[in-house]
C-alpha cells in the first residue's frame, strides 16, 4: 500500500515537473516568437527610415541641380538668345556686331563651363578613373583660391575600396564640407584617411561654430549622411562644441561591402 502511495506520489510529481517543463516550453516559444516579430518590426521600421531618407537626399539633390540649371544655365541662355536677336538686327553695324559677337562667345564659354560643374559635381570623373584619394584632393585644389583651407592627409595599404563605398564617402565628405562652411562658417576644414587591414577610419575636423549634436542628431544632413553609412556598413562618432568646431570619426568595414 505504501508503495503504492509512493508511486502515485513519484507519478504526480512527474506530472507537475512535465507540466511545468511544457509550459515552461511553451512561454519561451511564445516569448521568442514575440521577440522576433518586435525585430523584425524595428527593422522593417529601420529599413522604411533609411528608404526616406535615400529619397529626401535624392529629391534634396534633384531640386539643387534644378535650381542650377533654372538659375544660371536657363538664365545665360536667354541673355544668348537676346543677343542674338540683337545681332541680326545690327548685322550691318560692324562695331555693334563685334562687341555683341564677343559677349555670346563669353557667355557660351561660362555656360559650358557651368554645365561641366554640374555634371562634375553629380560623378566626378577623377573619382570614376582615379579613385578616393585623388577625388579628395581635387576637392582640396578646388579651394585653393578661397578663404577657406581644406587639408588632407591619408594613408592606405592594399586594401579593396568598392566604387560604391567610394562614391558614398565622396558624398558624405561634400555634406561635411558644405555644412562645415554655409552652417559652421569654418576657415579651416582637416580631413585625414587611413586604410588599413580592410579597415577604413576618416575624420573631418573644423573650426567652425560647432552645434548641438543631440539637438541636430534627426536633422536632414546628418540622417542622410548616416544612411549612407548603413548602405556601407560604416559608423560615425562626432564631438562638437559650440564655438569650437567639430569632429567627425567614420569608421568602415570595407570587407563587409565587399561580400555580396
Amino acid at each position: 500500500m505504501e508503495n503504492s502511495i509512493q508511486s502515485g506520489e513519484l507519478t504526480f510529481i512527474i506530472g507537475i515537473g512535465v507540466l511545468f517543463m511544457t509550459a515552461f516550453a511553451l512561454a519561451f516559444i511564445l516569448f521568442f516568437n514575440f521577440s522576433q516579430r518586435k525585430l523584425l518590426a524595428e527593422k522593417s521600421k529601420q529599413q522604411e527610415i533609411l528608404l526616406h531618407n535615400i529619397i529626401s537626399a535624392q529629391e534634396q539633390e534633384r531640386k539643387r541641380i534644378a535650381q542650377d540649371l533654372h538659375d544660371v544655365i536657363g538664365t545665360q541662355l536667354n541673355v544668348i538668345n537676346l543677343n542674338l536677336f540683337r545681332l541680326q538686327k545690327k548685322r550691318n553695324n560692324s562695331e555693334i556686331f563685334e562687341s555683341t559677337f564677343q559677349q555670346i562667345h563669353g557667355l557660351l564659354n561660362e555656360t559650358i563651363t557651368k554645365t561641366r560643374q554640374i555634371s562634375h559635381e553629380l560623378l566626378p570623373s577623377v573619382l570614376d578613373k582615379f579613385g578616393l584619394v585623388e577625388a579628395i584632393v581635387e576637392l582640396c585644389d578646388n579651394f585653393e583660391d578661397t578663404s577657406v583651407n581644406l587639408d588632407f592627409t591619408h594613408q592606405r595599404d592594399d586594401s579593396i575600396i568598392s566604387k560604391t563605398t567610394e562614391l558614398n564617402l565622396f558624398r558624405i565628405l561634400q555634406e561635411l564640407v558644405n555644412n562645415a562652411i554655409r552652417h559652421g562658417e569654418s576657415t579651416e576644414i582637416t580631413i585625414n584617411l587611413i586604410i588599413e587591414h580592410n579597415w577604413l577610419n576618416f575624420t573631418v575636423q573644423d573650426n567652425g561654430k560647432g552645434f548641438d549634436v543631440v539637438s541636430k542628431k534627426g536633422g536632414l544632413g546628418l540622417s542622410n549622411i548616416n544612411s549612407r553609412l548603413e548602405m556601407i556598413h560604416g559608423q560615425m562618432d562626432i564631438e562638437s562644441t559650440i564655438n569650437k568646431g567639430s569632429n567627425f570619426f567614420i569608421k568602415i568595414n570595407l570587407h563587409k561591402n565587399l561580400i555580396k
